[in-house]
């Protein structure tokens, strides 16, 4: 490595001695390499507070070639707002997926998915977000190959864009039906045999400005219908 600079030298007989070497000059941070470096730190301590089935949910996610999960999160949290996503442990995300041959009550819905929660302190809509056909991460995400970016001065980078691979499942009714104090919630769904994925991407723009892309804002939960006879 050429470090440029003055050598400080000095004469012992015939030999010259260096004194001292040139150093690597450190320049100051620009305010957006000092907001980014609080970013990426604010990121970790919030992944260190994951726990439960919500940090086994993004462990289990399928990453694509020279991807581990940690990538996964750390690209969500960098590149959406940090205040969206759990600062605390959060409680266990108990999702079921119900299947009465005869319907459930007089709307005749044949699925119902609840979510049952620890104490009453959650909302459950913060909890509550989208449903995916299909009970396997590549039922429901896909991770799309978009190429290399090739920034100045660096070596190419890989660039994988995750997007669904499957439609959303509708609701049958309206707002999810909440049972004081905040312990069961459920709400009724359309055909859903094959299962239903529980997740959620968010569009965001890059850095660079350039076309907006999606980013995992909620880790997939995998429900396959249980059978019941109410």
């Amino acid at each position: 490595m050429r470090i440029p600079g003055i050598v400080d030298v000095y004469q012992v007989g015939d030999e010259w001695v260096a004194r001292s070497w040139p150093k690597v000059q450190n320049q100051p941070n620009s305010a957006a390499q000092l907001l980014w470096r609080k970013r990426f730190v604010d990121a970790k301590e919030i992944i260190k507070k994951w726990s439960g089935n919500y940090l086994d949910a993004w462990k289990g996610i399928e990453a694509p070639s020279g991807k581990m999960w940690i990538d996964i999160a750390m690209h969500s949290l960098l590149t959406l707002p940090v205040n969206q996503f759990p600062s605390t442990i959060i409680p266990p995300l108990n999702y079921t997926l119900y299947y009465a041959p005869g319907g459930f009550g007089a709307c005749g819905a044949n699925y119902m998915i609840t979510r049952e929660f620890a104490d009453a302190e959650h909302q459950p809509e913060y909890y509550w977000v989208e449903a995916r056909f299909g009970a396997k991460f590549k039922e429901a995400l896909k991770w799309n190959d978009m190429g290399f970016e090739c920034p100045s001065g660096k070596r190419p980078k890989k660039i994988w864009q995750l997007s669904y691979a499957s439609k959303q499942v509708g609701w049958i009714d309206g707002p999810p039906d909440w049972y004081p104090p905040g312990s069961y919630y459920y709400r009724l769904l359309e055909n859903c045999p094959g299962g239903v994925t529980i997740t959620q991407l968010v569009q965001y723009f890059p850095t660079d400005g350039g076309t907006k892309r999606l980013s995992l804002f909620f880790p997939p939960i995998y429900c396959k219908p249980v059978t019941v006879y109410p």
